[in-house]
């Protein structure tokens, strides 16, 4: 899959009730980190068991729910939603070479 899109990310406030948390950008498959971020700057990477995804392998995005279980992140808390794709050239460019 080609992304064609610079955005990557995205960050949301936490209210102490919201647990669902979109994004508008493409993610091929699993590849992407869930972090957590509380006031004083501490940030934590969430496993992949605690929080769910829908939209993978679409250009419009999807939404990620965090927590599955329990109370929702509190004020003064970010969630944020990154892409993380490897990134591979899949087309071999000769030096010097002709390019069609």
């Amino acid at each position: 899959m080609t992304v064609s899109t610079t955005a990557s990310s995205v960050t949301y406030q936490g209210n102490g009730a919201t647990t669902v948390f979109a994004y508008a950008f493409p993610i091929p498959n699993e590849d992407c980190v869930i972090i957590s971020t509380v006031t004083a700057g501490v940030t934590t990477v969430i496993a992949p068991g605690n929080f769910s995804i829908t939209g993978l392998g679409t250009d419009i995005g999807g939404s990620v729910s965090y927590p599955l279980s329990g109370s929702p992140i509190a004020v003064g808390t970010t969630i944020t939603i990154e892409r993380d794709c490897p990134v591979v050239q899949e087309t071999d460019i000769t030096n010097q070479s002709g390019y069609y």
